[in-house]
């Protein structure tokens, strides 16, 4: 070890380890793994999603041994945040004295609810991590312990806890490091690309999503402006992972590729007159892209599109605020299909206004589009810090007054209708829990008729044996035992086929 300040970041996922196959990259804490380490912190990486199944507290200890960090970050998101929580317990339990921070979305607008419930967390870093994160380090580096001047941190001041101003937006995305491949040993997270199964990693080249739909957590995150890496840097990053890994493939995480048409096109010219020759996939919206648009996307590489229509429902597509019209994806989807490039299209039941009619109109749309779009993932509308969906819900009583993010939350049952287990969903008068029920057996039929060679929405069973036991259970839990085995392994399998 050098006498260089050490930190240490830990990401979450072991409890998912063993039944995802694949892991996602965690490509935020490995961009601020990249800012500190420019700033001449040793950092030490710990991703549990890569660890072998065993138990969580030593685990982390094990790792933390080795080093005096004067600082421990943690990760995670709503459906992992009792992992990160006990990381933080175990963090603090091994090192009492170092500083222990919690960032990401989920701690973006959960920060005073965490730190109210979970006594090991000393920080929440809220929005974007990496200009607040610097400056904390040094300051603990230095060793202070008053963070007062440094904006978007909420933190124990004393016996009370202080909110700290928010922090603007980082306009230029650019002058920040490419994650730290080597660090986290980027091969380790190669993985299928969707249709071609080609080798792929991922990659981040904007932030931000104007649009507001109520389940969404993006724009709540990044506010309502948009920010976007320079073409040049993006390719840059491409043909580095290309020539250091192998790749074949990459996957776009942002919200919209297509949100900014001229950059698009300049991105795409980047990678066609640097002859980068990779497959890649990313997120548009039905009414950004055009013919000549997906002309040059498709001369560029791009072979599949994902699009949210959500619903196949006008009224409630209304009441989320998803101003898309079926019509628009419909042609999106043509244009796309023109030019051979694969067609997913994402969609929801149990959203705000939703009858057994408005699920059975989504489904029904599943089954007539068939062959117009390749993929058709369906699944429950879920409730996520931030979002509009959750004031509906607190305004409403959906959830109770006393709901708290950081108070212990697992509903078994969930796995019944593909949800997580440690995220509420949308259970609303009139369509709660036995009507997705209803909606998602209904799409489980709609995909197994269709796509007999892929693998089983539901258990290893026959469609026609599993649809007459799904007609004996007595109870949601009765449901879940019956299926939880089939769900745990098609998140390994159907990751790649829906």
């Amino acid at each position: 070890m050098s006498g260089k300040p050490q930190i240490a970041l830990i990401n979450p996922g072991l409890e998912y380890a063993s039944n995802r196959g694949l892991s996602y990259t965690p490509t935020g804490l490995a961009i601020l793994a990249a800012v500190l380490q420019k700033q001449g912190f040793e950092v030490a990486w710990l991703d549990m999603q890569l660890a072998e199944p065993q138990e969580l507290a030593p685990l982390v200890r094990s790792f933390l041994r080795d080093y005096r960090p004067v600082m421990v970050g943690v990760g995670g998101t709503s459906n992992t945040r009792f992992e990160s929580f006990a990381i933080a317990q175990a963090a603090k339990a091994e090192h009492p004295e170092t500083l222990v921070v919690f960032g990401g979305s989920h701690a973006t607008f959960t920060d005073l609810d965490t730190l109210e419930h979970v006594p090991a967390i000393d920080c929440v870093v809220r929005g974007e991590g990496e200009d607040t994160l610097s400056e904390l380090a040094d300051q603990v580096a230095g060793g202070g312990r008053d963070f007062g001047p440094i904006k978007g941190l909420t933190w124990r001041n004393g016996a009370g806890i202080a909110v700290n101003p928010g922090r603007e937006r980082i306009k230029e995305l650019s002058r920040l490091p490419w994650p730290d491949y080597d660090l986290i040993q980027g091969h380790r997270y190669i993985s299928p690309m969707q249709i071609s199964e080609e080798p792929g990693l991922s990659t981040l080249s904007s932030r931000g999503c104007p649009y507001g739909c109520a389940f969404c957590s993006s724009t709540a995150m990044w506010g309502s402006s948009y920010t976007a890496r320079e073409s040049a840097d993006v390719v840059d990053e491409i043909l580095m992972l290309k020539e250091r890994y192998g790749i074949k493939g990459i996957k776009f995480y942002d919200s919209i590729l297509s949100l900014n048409r001229k950059r698009l096109v300049e991105l795409c010219t980047q990678l066609i007159d640097r002859g980068a020759q990779v497959h890649w996939e990313c997120d548009v919206r039905a009414d950004t892209v055009d013919p000549e648009l997906l002309d040059v996307m498709r001369e560029s590489g791009c072979y599949m599109i994902s699009m949210g229509l959500e619903s196949a429902d006008e009224n409630v597509r209304q009441c989320i605020g998803k101003k898309l019209r079926v019509e628009q994806l419909e042609q999106a989807a043509a244009w796309a299909k023109e030019r051979g490039i694969f067609v997913k299209a994402f969609l929801m039941v149990g959203n705000p206004g939703e009858t057994l009619a408005s699920a059975h109109k989504t489904v029904e749309f599943i089954d007539s589009h068939v062959g117009v779009i390749d993929r058709m993932p369906l699944g429950p509308a879920k409730i996520y810090p931030g979002t509009l969906l959750e004031k509906i819900a607190m305004d409403k009583g959906y959830l109770p007054a006393d709901w708290s993010w950081s108070e212990y939350y697992k509903v078994e049952a969930h796995a019944n209708v593909w949800g997580e287990l440690y995220t509420p969903l949308f259970l609303q008068p009139g369509f709660g829990f036995e009507e997705i029920n209803k909606a998602m057996y209904h799409y489980f039929e709609v995909h197994q008729r269709h796509f007999p060679d892929l693998p089983q929405a539901l258990p290893n069973l026959s469609p026609g044996s599993l649809l007459k036991r799904l007609k004996r259970v007595r109870s949601a839990g009765e449901a879940a035992e019956l299926v939880v085995k089939g769900i745990k392994a098609l998140r390994q399998k159907l990751n790649r086929s829906l």
